[in-house]
């Protein structure tokens, strides 16, 4: 007997479709924003909020979709849970 359907949906580099981005019109809209207006200077971006609210999952997702966009430009994820200090997450 299997609990979930899928299993992969757990997986932390999971990246959903956009018909599994419910309730998040507002949040996309603001992101693409950023994505889109993004120069040859080096900009960044910080999401924060209450944990579970899907800010990982949406960043991922517009970030694949962006790439495709822009050849010339290079987007980084960094999860900075995982480094205390500024200076870690910069290294």
């Amino acid at each position: 007997m299997e609990i979930f359907k899928n299993k992969e949906v757990l997986d932390i580099e999971y990246i959903p479709t956009e018909e599994m981005l419910l309730y998040r019109g507002k949040e996309q809209d603001q992101l693409r924003r950023v994505f889109k207006n993004i120069s040859s200077v080096p900009n960044h971006l910080v999401c924060y909020g209450f944990t579970g609210t899907g800010k990982t999952c949406l960043t991922k997702f517009l970030m694949k979709k962006y790439i495709h966009q822009k050849d010339n430009e290079r987007l980084l994820y960094i999860n900075t849970c995982s480094y205390p200090t500024e200076l870690q997450a910069l290294s």
